[in-house]
């Protein structure tokens, strides 16, 4: 069975500047000049992105060490 694709998929592309870890649309190449924080995670944290350019949100998790939560 083929998967069939039923809305557009939009991502962060993200890498070292500096000295700080930075994030782009990989839409439209557009830089995220902010993040904000969404939830917690099990093993991190939910992290939010808007592209300014692409008026998309894009909600993303990030690992932490030691877990946030027990397991």
């Amino acid at each position: 069975m083929a998967f069939e694709k039923t809305h557009s998929v939009h991502s962060l592309i993200g890498g070292m500047t500096t000295d700080y870890f930075d994030f782009w649309c990989q839409k439209c190449d557009e830089q995220i000049d902010r993040l904000a924080f969404h939830s917690e995670d099990s093993v991190g944290v939910k992290l939010e992105a808007k592209c300014k350019k692409c008026n998309e949100t894009i909600i993303f998790n990030i690992k932490v060490a030691p877990p946030l939560v027990p397991f």
